[in-house]
């Protein structure tokens, strides 16, 4: 099923990679904010997990992390293993 083909009124569960795709304006991120919007508008009910929550913080801190070291996201995840309060260092890079 797409994410245009859920019916109005539904309840769906949301992982990370719907509202990352959005945010990190990867393939398809036109599809995910048509969701969203859906969702916001309150024509779908979205739900989630703490654990989906917690996947999206840590790959909102890697992305972050990629921009201001400007290194691989293999990279970036070495140094954050290393360094793990590295990210209290710095002020968010922005849109």
């Amino acid at each position: 099923m797409r994410l245009s083909d859920i019916p109005v009124e539904a309840t769906v569960f949301v992982d990370a990679n719907v509202p990352l795709a959005s945010v990190l304006e990867e393939q398809r991120a036109d599809l995910a904010e048509e969701f969203l919007l859906r969702v916001e508008n309150r024509q779908i009910s979205a739900v989630t997990s703490t654990v989906v929550l917690g996947e999206m913080f840590h790959r909102l801190l890697l992305a972050e992390t990629c921009k201001l070291l400007q290194v691989p996201s293999h990279i970036a995840l070495r140094h954050l293993k290393r360094q793990p309060n590295f990210s209290n260092s710095y002020a968010s890079v922005g849109p």
